[in-house]
């Protein structure tokens, strides 16, 4: 007879140790929580109910499709696992209970699998994890086999749950309120109890500090190896920060203190100089980002050369073959094909056409202390440097901006704009300042 599957994720635990305001669950480690990284090894067991019991976290739920937050009517707190336990006992179909501790994001996938697979085979009761002999103090992982927010994973047939429930429910929340008595109370009812180590890697807990950098460094270096494995290279693989889901197409190198963080995607045969931040951006293949440029929230093309020392903010897109180079910024601004800005420049909320140049020092002016305001610049123009762009203006297809010009009206297309003060020079002023 096919016996469903129901897995509750058990969110109890009050944080690293004297600090109670963290929740170590929700906390990121590579970009995600420990509590979704769980829930991705669940997914792939395909239960047919998804529990999360615990602490109020309808916010993250939305992150988590398909799961149902088990909770108490009139009851906000965090409850005793056996409160919850005790709502499912009176179902009536063939059942396992998988409960997992998000506490223990290291636990893997076939592990969960190899629990089931035993805990049916044999027909037990209970089923569960403990730490491997090898276990060091960084473990916190079922130590002493008493709390339920000390075991990492166990099953518990619904049918043995059952045999503990007398009356009512409220039987199973007064007696068996941690693991040990619920241990105890189903080894006198004549279920079978069997236990299986788990290994240190997987035994590792989130609440505790140091196992915490275990973990994250753990993961760091599988990722790491998993992109090697795909034609990846790392000059110094050990001072590089890449988060999980970060993508790098093979034949692209990635030198010393790069950190690459959220959902950002790097194409084929990319490089990325030293110091480089990368945060939510997509990279074209075959771009180069130079050394100390911070790419933020942007989308940039094949073939396209930034920095050193580039700052794209979000909202930015940077079309192909374009170069940004040396202490330019941009923001909410789109920079066309084979563009260049090189130099000493700020272009905020601007549409810059294909082939332009923007000359050393030039500045979009999209801010009146109320509102931003648009720059375009369109096909082929050329902006010389020190040039101010008062938004909103235009500046037409193919025009010419003279150096040290403050332009506040729009250009025509083709035409010459220069707006500056006309050179006065007063012959030997300076030799007679000297002399008085």
């Amino acid at each position: 007879m096919k016996r469903n599957l129901t897995v509750i994720l058990l969110l109890q635990g009050q944080g690293f140790k004297g600090k109670k305001q963290f929740l170590p669950f929700l906390r990121p480690i590579l970009g995600q929580s420990p509590l979704s990284l769980i829930a991705e090894k669940v997914e792939r067991l395909k239960p047919e109910r998804k529990l999360i019991a615990g602490e109020k976290i309808e916010e993250e739920l939305g992150e988590l499709p398909g799961w149902e937050l088990l909770s108490l009517k009139g009851e906000t707190r965090a409850k005793p696992l056996a409160d919850w336990l005790s709502q499912l006992a009176p179902e009536e179909e063939p059942l396992d209970l998988l409960v997992i501790n998000a506490c223990f994001p290291l636990l893997e996938e076939k592990s969960l699998r190899q629990l089931l697979e035993k805990h049916r085979l044999k027909q037990a009761g209970l089923t569960y994890f403990h730490p491997s002999p090898q276990a060091s103090d960084l473990s916190l992982g079922m130590k002493k086999e008493k709390n339920f927010s000390d075991v990492v994973a166990f099953v518990l047939q619904k049918e043995a749950l059952k045999s503990l429930v007398r009356s009512s429910s409220n039987f199973l929340v007064a007696n068996y309120k941690d693991f040990s008595s619920l241990k105890s109370g189903l080894e006198m009812a004549g279920q079978r109890i069997l236990g299986f180590p788990l290994t240190k890697t997987e035994s590792l807990d989130i609440r505790d500090v140091e196992a915490r950098f275990e973990i994250i460094s753990f993961l760091r270096r599988r990722k790491i190896q998993e992109l090697s494995q795909k034609g990846v290279t790392f000059l110094a693989p050990e001072s590089v920060w890449i988060d999980l889901k970060v993508k790098i197409g093979s034949g692209s190198i990635i030198s010393p203190a790069v950190v690459i963080e959220g959902s950002s995607s790097l194409g084929r045969e990319v490089k990325v100089q030293p110091f480089v931040h990368i945060i939510d951006s997509q990279i074209g293949p075959r771009s180069t980002i130079l050394s100390s440029s911070m790419i933020e929230g942007s989308h940039l093309g094949p073939d396209v050369r930034i920095g050193p020392f580039t700052h794209l903010r979000p909202g930015t897109v940077i079309k192909a073959g374009a170069h940004v180079g040396n202490f330019v910024e941009m923001k909410k601004t789109v920079f066309g094909r084979k563009s260049k800005a090189m130099h000493l420049s700020y272009l905020g909320d601007s549409i810059i056409g294909d082939e332009v140049n923007i000359g050393a020092g030039t500045i979009t002016c999209n801010y009146d202390g109320r509102q931003k305001h648009q720059t375009i610049i369109e096909k082929g123009a050329f902006i010389g440097s020190g040039t101010e762009l008062v938004a909103p203006v235009k500046i037409g297809r193919g025009a010419y901006v003279g150096a040290g010009s403050t332009i506040t009206k729009n250009v025509s297309p083709d035409a010459l704009a220069i707006a500056r003060a006309r050179q006065v020079e007063i012959p030997d002023w300076a030799k007679r300042r000297r002399q008085k």
